[in-house]
């Protein structure tokens, strides 16, 4: 697994100079695994701001609703297994090592005003690179780790937001990097695909996996 390379004496100075409101969680907290201590304290100021149908890394959600949530939706779109159902499945290419740091950072500034957690946190993001980063920035964060799986969902919701309220897709579940759209029939799925694609290209900087998968689905 990988990590980032953030000193703690970093960390630690930022909880004791910055969110006073949580002081009292600060002085419960004896684990090292300080990067848990900065999801802590971050998380409740994004979590408002997700969708109810992004399932990783958050509480109350987890791979088994995420599950349960398409199974209702496959039901629902098909009648029971009565009508065709069609899933658009849409796998984003190498998601971490492809994160912008800029694009990252810009995002984190629109919800946080404090000068150091933003000091703090573009010392965390920029602690870890891909290993062919471009000549525009500095891309990549680390897999499988916790501040990272929480980057992944505040990087992403802007593809969460754009697909349910630019395109107005009802159904529509997304894991970490895995998103997932239901209809009734082909044409509906291919229809978003390209403004999905150019979303993510243009805004976000990143590409989708190919091939894409369009499949009917029966039980």
């Amino acid at each position: 697994m990988s990590t980032y390379n953030c000193r703690k004496n970093r960390i630690l100075a930022w909880l004791n100079a910055t969110m006073k409101v949580y002081r009292k969680l600060f002085e419960q907290i004896t684990s090292t695994e300080n990067l848990f201590t900065v999801f802590s304290v971050l998380n409740p100021i994004f979590e408002p701001t997700f969708i109810a149908h992004s399932f990783s890394c958050r509480k109350g959600k987890g791979t088994h609703r995420a599950v349960n949530a398409l199974d209702r939706m496959l039901r629902s779109v098909s009648r029971n297994a009565t009508r065709p159902c069609f899933v658009l499945k849409c796998d984003i290419h190498q998601f971490f090592a492809s994160v912008d740091h800029d694009i990252l950072l810009n995002i984190l500034v629109r919800r946080l005003k404090d000068e150091k957690t933003l000091v703090l946190l573009r010392e965390i993001i920029e602690s870890f690179t891909a290993k062919d980063p471009t000549i525009f920035g500095l891309i990549g964060i680390p897999i499988g780790n916790l501040t990272s799986q929480f980057f992944a969902n505040i990087y992403l919701n802007e593809l969460d937001q754009f697909i349910k309220h630019a395109l107005r897709i009802k159904r529509y579940i997304r894991y970490t990097d895995d998103c997932v759209v239901v209809a009734g029939n082909r044409e509906e799925l291919e229809s978003v695909l390209v403004p999905i694609r150019s979303f993510l290209k243009e805004h976000l900087y990143l590409d989708l996996q190919e091939p894409m998968k369009n499949a009917n689905v029966s039980w």
